[in-house]
């Protein structure tokens, strides 16, 4: 096992809220009136929901470096489905342009709007691929390690 219950905890309720802060970064809440019902406020506000989706990144990024080392040492590498290649897959894609989402925000670096908006619907499109590709796994119990 690469985590133990309380870290896989904390992964899932990680990547819900970075779902979720990730969705404030676009003004839906405030527009469809999500963020007037009592308590849910806070998600209009970007840069809280901004910031607050670079610490759970980081919080991720540090859990899948223990999944990475904990693999590694284990040897569990070879044992890694298809199934579980391409997911690997979209998370490293989501992980190299969030990485990129970041940089943008540095004054002393320049990416066209163009480069922005490739950048920008890539970590959604992403995102939003791992979502459906995770729902289709976890529907017909794929694997994410070959069977033994």
């Amino acid at each position: 096992m690469l985590l133990n219950k309380t870290t896989q905890k904390i992964l899932i309720w990680t990547i819900g809220l970075l779902g979720l802060t990730g969705a404030a970064q676009m003004p839906i809440f405030k527009r469809y009136y999500i963020a007037d019902i009592p308590g849910l406020g806070w998600l209009a506000n970007f840069y809280l929901t901004h910031r607050l989706h670079y610490v759970l990144a980081t919080i991720l990024l540090f859990i899948f470096g223990i999944i990475v080392v904990r693999a590694v040492s284990q040897k569990i590498l070879a044992q890694i489905s298809g199934f579980g290649w391409f997911k690997l897959g979209l998370w490293l894609g989501i992980i190299v342009t969030g990485m990129l989402r970041v940089i943008k925000n540095y004054p002393q670096y320049y990416l066209s709007p163009k480069t922005v908006v490739l950048i920008d619907i890539a970590h959604l499109g992403l995102v939003i691929t791992l979502g459906l590709v995770s729902l289709i796994g976890w529907i017909t119990k794929l694997n994410y390690l070959k069977k033994s």
